[in-house]
């Protein structure tokens, strides 16, 4: 994630809902994994795509005039 405020906040919210897939079905880690990432995938989507335009708005020529706006 580009450095926008969400990356740890994630990082920290992935490793606590990991370690209860893993948790609840330590017989079958592969599955907990898939599950744990089908959910991940669908939860992280829309604000990987908030991080990307926000970077591509801190780093265009305008930036100054676009954060101000």
């Amino acid at each position: 994630m580009p450095p926008v405020g969400e990356g740890a906040n994630q990082a920290m919210l992935d490793a606590a809902e990991l370690a209860g897939r893993l948790a609840a079905n330590p017989t079958d880690p592969d599955s907990a994994i898939r599950t744990y990432e089908e959910a991940m995938f669908t939860r992280i989507h829309p604000i990987a795509e908030m991080s990307a335009r926000v970077q591509a708005m801190m780093l265009s020529p305008t930036a100054a005039d676009d954060i101000v706006r």
